[in-house]
């Protein structure tokens, strides 16, 4: 996972609470384009929230993540290249 090229497509600003702002990626070994990841940062800690789908249980609002990672080492590499992506897009915009 550490020789992955990460690429920031473009980036959202939306301040509300935890959330930064919205990212859309490109993983650029897989081939893959993956939209609307939440930039989060909580504590001075920054990490991302995959794209999910809300629902309702017991009268509660949770979401769903669409794309997840089984293997939580792994995921929280991924969100550090993330993060690291949406930081090289953000000081260096296109």
């Amino acid at each position: 996972m550490n020789n992955l090229s990460i690429e920031c497509l473009s980036f959202r600003e939306c301040s509300k609470g935890f959330l930064l702002g919205f990212a859309n990626i490109r993983v650029n070994g897989w081939n893959m384009e993956i939209s609307d990841i939440q930039l989060m940062e909580k504590d001075g800690v920054k990490f991302i929230k995959m794209p999910s789908r809300a629902y309702e249980k017991d009268g509660e609002k949770k979401y769903w993540p669409y794309i997840r990672f089984t293997d939580r080492e792994k995921g929280d590499q991924f969100s550090s290249q993330v993060v690291e992506a949406i930081k090289f897009y953000r000081d260096f915009p296109r």
